[in-house]
């Protein structure tokens, strides 16, 4: 049987070792197949095999092993061991520790707007599906993707400074995408809370300065891009209603010391923090720093300043900003006789949420 499969994978993807790696470890009995959480050299094993996989795919684009198949094949395997030996979720924690691991690396390592990070939260869908289709009180926790929020926002906190910018990137995309389509707990928001806070909320250079170990503005706020451009009205939903952890007093839900001075005290999100990354935002628009923090900054601004006309929202500045633009349009269309005039013809800044209505152009 062992040989069957094998040849059966084999013909499919002859260079994917992580289900032969998994394989190995089954028939040579080095594990129960009930439950895995007592060996750890099978779950080192297999987070470096898949971090071979992201590497051989980086060396070789050739190669058709796309990311999600593994992780597929490694959904399977939990859920067949739970379906043959039903137990608590918690018996089955190194599993997800694992399968969460191969989810933060595979949409580190996935491009922001490539097609497969949509193919990459489909098998999380998948995922949680599985669970629905169990009964009982004990495996109930399955369809709540147990452990994936603790995961990532270690993965966030601790390790993304680590990261190139073009990962963290990917990174914040996929993350955003889990909180834009409520794939998982609200907390996973927590996430973007830091990194903003990290972003605009901390003293930073606005360049990469190599006397100066912290990450500059211009490294990190591709990835806020990424937030706004995704989830954008996800986020000001918790802004609007004040949204924190419950956790007032960890570290994660604190405003930074820029926000702090500016009297800025509440934990979690708040209208108040919202506007405030968002003039900081116009800030950086108009800073002569390093190459991509105005384009950067003016993309994130735009998905702020749109957010709140979309969902009927009286941001404070939004309505003195449309007003302006509005102002504007009507005077392009005058000025320049054609038949219809769009943003593209004004060019609308940031600054102008900070105008007075009533200006006379």
């Amino acid at each position: 049987m062992a040989t069957e499969i094998r040849q059966h994978v084999s013909k499919v993807n002859p260079t994917f070792s992580l289900f032969d790696h998994i394989l190995a470890r089954t028939l040579r009995g080095h594990w129960s197949m009930a439950c895995l959480s007592e060996n750890d050299d099978f779950y080192q094993g297999l987070r470096a095999d898949f971090d071979r996989e992201i590497e051989a795919e980086k060396s070789n684009p050739s190669v058709k092993n796309p990311l999600p198949l593994s992780i597929r094949e490694f959904i399977d395997n939990i859920y067949s061991r739970f379906v043959k030996n039903p137990a608590q979720v918690s018996t089955y924690q190194e599993d997800f520790h694992a399968l969460w691991y191969m989810f933060i690396r595979a949409a580190q390592n996935i491009d922001a707007e490539s097609a497969e990070q949509d193919r990459l939260f489909n098998q999380l869908v998948y995922a949680k599906e599985l669970g629905a289709t169990l009964g009982g009180e004990d495996v109930s926790a399955w369809i709540y993707l147990p452990y994936l929020v603790e995961d990532f926002e270690e993965a966030w906190v601790d390790n993304s400074r680590k990261l190139s910018p073009s990962k963290r990137r990917n990174f914040a995309a996929f993350t955003a995408r889990l909180l834009a389509l409520g794939a998982c707990d609200v907390n996973i928001s927590l996430c973007a809370l830091w990194l903003l806070r990290e972003t605009l909320e901390t003293t930073r250079a606005i360049g990469p300065d190599p006397y100066v170990q912290q990450l500059a503005i211009s490294e990190i706020l591709p990835a806020v891009v990424e937030w706004f451009h995704i989830s954008s009205t996800k986020l000001l939903k918790l802004a609007v209603h004040e949204w924190s952890d419950g956790k007032s007093i960890t570290d994660i839900a604190l405003p930074g010391a820029l926000a702090q001075a500016e009297g800025i005290q509440q934990p979690g999100f708040s209208i108040f923090r919202w506007v405030f990354w968002r003039n900081r935002l116009g800030e950086l628009y108009y800073h002569e720093g390093a190459d991509g923090v105005r384009a950067n900054a003016k993309k994130a601004f735009d998905h702020m300043i749109l957010t709140g006309r979309l969902l009927g929202h009286e941001i404070p500045g939004e309505k003195t900003y449309w007003s302006v633009v509005f102002r504007r349009l009507d005077r392009e269309l005058q000025r320049s006789g054609k038949a219809s005039v769009g943003l593209e013809d004004i060019l609308p800044e940031p600054g102008w949420a900070n105008e007075p209505e009533s200006e006379d152009e």
